[in-house]
């Protein structure tokens, strides 16, 4: 009886599932099921293989199991109404996998997704469901490509065999020596034989005292590949300076500018510069330039010339050089009794003859000798005799001569050269200046005598001795020198 029981609950079950019985069948209602590609649908132990799966059941709850190749199991609680219809969408997680990457030779860098995960033995776990590839890359072998397929959990396998992919570069340059830049990495010097993998490479050549050449070389599996470059030299700067400026340049005889100066694109060797600046010595210095040099030359140039300070009394005295006029002398602004020295510059060095003349002058020319040296200045003082007052005594006479000094009684007259004499001035008639110049006032007011001082503004002038004027410039219509026969 029991054993009867078992046969029949199990038949029951599936005419309820299928919908199958009499008038008094329960209550059913639709279910309709889709999800993922593959999706196999169990219901009280019976597997549905279409999708979607609709199916009609009788009304109550009902534990559906939905699987798909590459994804997890999943179990839905379904309710079935009678005469309504209902969706079920099965959502299923995927299944991942691994797989383990290896090649030969090992050691192969493995790129996934473009980025590099490691070398071989390599494991990418994580892996959905479907096609996948990596690349492996070994220098001195091919890179190659694999490709595999995760259909469920189970972990694959995956293996490359690596063929050699190499060549020869042979590097040369004109002059050998030069670093080797292999796309930017630095990899020896010239001559050389370098093994790589096939393909471009940017080759960068580099030399002191060169202009660095640059070349794009394509290397072919098994073959050879020469990189030949003639690097060029750089051209060298010099850059020249003196004390003072203004010297003017020759390099080997060439001029080439005036201090300061830069000459550029100067090929490397030996050069002679060559300052020369007037009224200077001039200089040479031989230098050697490296290509790509930056040198400087820095000269510094002796007079050749020298001067000579020339102090003459008194004002009004002209002088010669060698016989040609060069100026009279003239008062020391504010001081009548001094005179302005006259200088004398840019002098050869040698021997001169300064003349010095006066139409008063006792006697009217006098001359004197001087030398000059290279870089120096020499001095020269001297006066000449020359009255600037006359005196009248009593009795008429009358003597040219200078006024040496005075006071309220008496004169210190010189009446020649070398002769001094006190006189009263109660023996005199009189006493004046003998005139050097003409002053002429707003007013129109012409006055004669000499001018004991003056500054940029004011005019000290004196007709009769011991009688000073002062005149501001800017008062006054003129001044001029008078002639001597005036």
């Amino acid at each position: 009886m029991r054993r009867s029981l078992l046969y029949l609950f199990p038949a029951l079950l599936l005419s309820l599932i299928a919908g199958c019985g009499g008038d008094d069948a329960p209550p059913r209602g639709v279910l309709e099921i889709s999800g993922p590609e593959g999706l196999q649908t169990t219901i009280a132990g019976k597997t549905f293989q279409k999708n979607p799966q609709r199916l009609r059941l009788a009304a109550k709850r009902y534990l559906v199991k939905c699987a798909a190749p590459g994804h997890r199991d999943r179990y839905y609680f379904v309710d079935v109404v009678r005469d309504d219809r209902l969706s079920l969408r099965a959502e299923l997680e995927p299944e991942n996998s691994a797989a383990l990457i290896e090649s030969e030779p090992a050691g192969a860098q493995v790129f996934f997704g473009g980025a590099p995960i490691g070398t071989t033995p390599a494991v990418i776990s994580d892996l959905p469901a479907g096609e996948h590839k990596a690349l492996l890359k070994l220098p001195g072998y091919a890179d190659r490509e694999v490709k595999w397929r995760i259909a469920d959990a189970r972990p694959v396998l995956v293996r490359g065999r690596l063929e050699h992919n190499t060549g020869v570069l042979i590097f040369e340059s004109v002059p050998a020596g030069a670093r080797i830049l292999i796309d930017g990495v630095e990899s020896g010097v010239t001559p050389k034989r370098i093994e790589r993998a096939e393909g471009r490479y940017r080759v960068r050549m580099e030399l002191a005292g060169c202009i660095p050449a640059e070349q794009t070389v394509t290397l072919k599996r098994g073959g050879k590949a020469k990189v030949r470059c003639e690097l060029a030299m750089k051209p060298a700067r010099l850059t020249v300076e003196s004390e003072p400026q203004g010297a003017e340049i020759f390099l080997n005889g060439e001029k080439r500018g005036v201090t300061p100066c830069v000459i550029e694109n100067l090929s490397a060797g030996s050069y002679l510069v060559r300052a020369a600046l007037p009224l200077h010595e001039a200089v040479e210095r031989e230098i050697k330039l490296v290509a790509g040099s930056r040198e400087t030359v820095a000269f510094r140039l002796a007079s050749g010339v020298g001067s000579c300070r020339v102090v003459v009394r008194p004002a009004g005295v002209a002088l010669t050089l060698n016989g040609a006029p060069i100026g009279t002398v003239k008062p020391l602004p504010g001081d009548s009794k001094e005179v302005s020295p006259v200088v004398l510059r840019d002098l050869t060095p040698g021997s001169y003859r300064l003349g010095m003349s006066h139409p008063r002058a006792l006697p009217t020319r006098k001359e004197i000798v001087f030398t000059v040296r290279k870089g120096q200045e020499s001095s020269v003082e001297a006066r000449m005799w020359v009255p600037d007052c006359e005196i009248v005594y009593l009795n008429g006479e009358s003597r040219r001569g200078i006024l040496i000094a005075e006071d309220a009684a008496n004169l210190l007259f010189g009446m020649e050269p070398g002769v001094q004499v006190e006189v009263k001035r109660s023996s005199l008639r009189s006493m004046r200046w003998l005139p050097t110049h003409e002053v002429v006032d707003r007013d129109g007011v012409v006055r004669r005598g000499i001018i004991k001082a003056e500054t940029p503004s004011v005019v000290v002038f004196e007709t009769e001795p011991g009688h000073p004027i002062e005149f501001v410039r800017s008062s006054l219509r003129g001044i001029r020198r008078l002639r001597e026969q005036e």
